[in-house]
């Protein structure tokens, strides 16, 4: 399912030290998460209550995670955020 793409985001989280590379990884995963709903909405079915409450838990936790994860994840993630399928839950 769609949401598995924010794995990598996950594997950020909570940590006091990432290295680049993972910081790359996550960035690049929020991007593909955004542009599959933004560019191909209408042909992706959407993410159910419960996927879409978890992917915007990991949002959330991205947004609020200034000290590790830096600007470029902080607004994929704020990009993510906004694509129609995901209600604010």
């Amino acid at each position: 399912m769609i949401d598995h793409l924010l794995t990598a985001v996950r594997c950020v989280l909570g940590k006091t030290s990432v290295p680049q590379i993972d910081l790359l990884r996550a960035n690049e995963a929020l991007k593909s998460f955004f542009n599959v709903f933004c560019h191909f909405h209408g042909e992706v079915e959407a993410i159910n209550k419960k996927k879409a409450m978890e992917a915007c838990e990991v949002l959330r936790n991205t947004i609020c995670s200034v000290d590790i994860v830096g600007d470029d994840v902080i607004q994929s993630a704020i990009h993510a955020l906004s694509v129609p399928p995901l209600p604010m839950v």
